[in-house]
């Protein structure tokens, strides 16, 4: 699914663009720190959220998500970053009320679901994708 916002012209595109530069501006501050954010007032419509994939030891050495937070843009992935705990983890701001269909791509090259998604949906592509609700 890709956040629509009809065919309203100009506010549409002016909606959109206020909305991703005020995400891009947040996410390149949560990507500056450690601490764990929460939201705020200031940021209503938007929800802090934390994507997590576990380490199959040796064999995942790096770990992604895509989705239609992102266009399934996988040039501009979202990188998840290993923890000490041996589990790979992104954090995120997005826009609620929405369902976000997503992937994980591991190495680079090989997509995956997570066993524990609490939805998936079938693709045109013979698979299924992750659906998380925020």
């Amino acid at each position: 699914m890709v956040v629509n916002f009809g065919d309203h012209g100009a506010l549409s595109m002016m909606y959109s663009h206020f909305f991703t530069n005020k995400f891009e501006k947040i996410q390149k501050e949560l990507t500056n720190t450690d601490i764990k954010l929460e939201p705020k007032s200031q940021n209503e419509g938007i929800k802090y959220v934390i994507f997590t994939y576990p380490s199959m030891g040796e064999s995942t050495r790096t770990a992604q998500v895509v989705g239609d937070f992102n266009n399934w843009n996988t040039l501009n992935c979202i990188d998840l970053k290993l923890q000490d705990d041996g589990v790979f983890v992104a954090k995120l701001w997005l826009p609620t009320d929405k369902a976000y269909q997503y992937r994980f791509i591991i190495n680079g090259e090989r997509w995956e679901n997570a066993a524990n998604a609490a939805q998936y949906v079938s693709t045109p592509f013979g698979n299924e994708n992750m659906v998380l609700a925020v």
